[in-house]
């Protein structure tokens, strides 16, 4: 019986991204939004994955990943929307300052939402300093399900958005 039954269904998924630059800082944002239509037998390889990470290091795209989410917890074969926005700051609150301006440290917010039958109303939250000596990262987030906190933590990367670093 194990062979005999394949997975059957489709999947639709559409993605948008877009930047919009502006005087004060730039807004990114990235929506994904899919339904699977009829599934039936589906392995947890065939089910809708979303970006996450529980470990202190990423390398993940700070525009389009989460950073608290536990990796398959929320995976799912029903309908989903997840969007990411992402604002990187000129200045805030750091970057007053002249010299972290010009040492090239950026400073950015970040919110992120994650909507499915099994992952009501997944919300992160963070702020994060970016190109710390030019290439390094960190972040602070906060996540939340269903209005109820329930996680924290520090994220350490790669700023893996570097063409931003000379805008």
């Amino acid at each position: 019986g194990l062979f005999e039954e394949g997975a059957s269904y489709h999947h639709f998924d559409v993605q948008l991204e877009h930047v919009w630059p502006g005087i004060r800082g730039d807004l990114s944002l990235k929506a994904n939004v899919g339904a699977f239509i009829n599934p039936q037998h589906m392995t947890i390889v065939d089910l809708k994955h979303f970006p996450g990470n529980r470990t202190i290091f990423t390398n993940a795209d700070p525009v389009a990943s989460y950073r608290l989410l536990n990796y398959y917890t929320l995976s799912t074969q029903s309908a989903y929307a997840a969007v990411y926005t992402h604002y990187q700051f000129r200045k805030l609150l750091v970057t007053q300052l002249p010299l972290v301006r010009l040492a090239g440290i950026k400073e950015a917010a970040f919110v992120n939402a994650l909507e499915s039958k099994g992952a009501r109303h997944y919300v992160e939250v963070g702020y994060g300093i970016n190109y710390i000596l030019r290439v390094f990262r960190i972040e602070a987030a906060a996540s939340f399900q269903d209005g109820k906190y329930q996680d924290w933590g520090i994220r350490i990367g790669i700023a893996s958005n570097l063409e931003n670093l000379f805008n």
